[in-house]
């Protein structure tokens, strides 16, 4: 597993600046930056792993929202439908239940803002198959949000920007006719374009100084 580190410096402590792609450049840069060295999920990351106070807090949230499990209502299903949603709570995906992909949703909307959870249809590409959470740090979205970027190369080793990126470019939830797709999930804010910011964005200097 490769991790970056990001430099944590107090020019940062400002709302970030999400820098579109320049006229004539969309194809080798379609996504709008995420800060204006495109790092600022990873800063916002590294505050949480830095700051004990901070890391408790986010936690303490994530875990009141999320409970303690999942259930359903089962009046008035039948047997067939009771196990079918059943099915669908303990096995999303091959490897994650759905309260397992709940607390990564809680934990990433209260550390960010919001969630990217990684939709994959069924053969006649109409049916939900599986889903998945995706890491917050991995995702890039072009000006509108209906075109999403994954990559885990957006920066380099030593935390800065990687000029070059690869990435695996997927449509955005309710897209027709696709194998996949990505559902931004976003906390709302006025005039808030493109990615979203954390809640706690007017502490952010006090959790540098801790």
């Amino acid at each position: 597993m490769k991790f970056n580190a990001v430099p944590i410096k107090f020019s940062n402590d400002k709302i970030p600046v999400f820098a579109e792609p320049k006229k004539g450049q969309e194809d080798k840069q379609p996504y709008v930056k995420y800060g204006e060295e495109n790092n600022y999920p990873e800063f916002l990351n590294t505050l949480f792993s830095r700051s004990a106070k901070h890391n408790s807090i986010i936690t303490a949230k994530q875990l009141y929202i999320s409970g303690q499990k999942l259930e359903f209502n089962t009046d008035g299903l039948d047997e067939a439908q009771i196990a079918t949603f059943k099915a669908y709570i303990d096995s999303p995906n091959p490897y994650e239940s759905l309260y397992d992909i709940v607390k990564k949703v809680s934990l990433d909307i209260e550390l960010f803002g919001g969630a990217y959870i990684h939709v994959i249809y069924a053969k006649n590409k109409k049916d939900i198959a599986e889903i998945y959470h995706k890491d917050y740090t991995a995702v890039r979205s072009n000006k509108d949000n209906t075109e999403f970027y994954i990559s885990d190369n957006w920066l380099n080793d030593d935390g800065t920007e990687n000029m070059k990126p690869e990435w695996v470019t997927v449509p955005a939830y309710g897209k027709e006719n696709v194998k996949e797709s990505i559902l931004y999930v976003k906390e709302y804010r006025p005039n808030l374009k493109t990615y979203t910011i954390p809640g706690y964005i007017g502490a952010i200097p006090a959790i540098i100084t801790d």
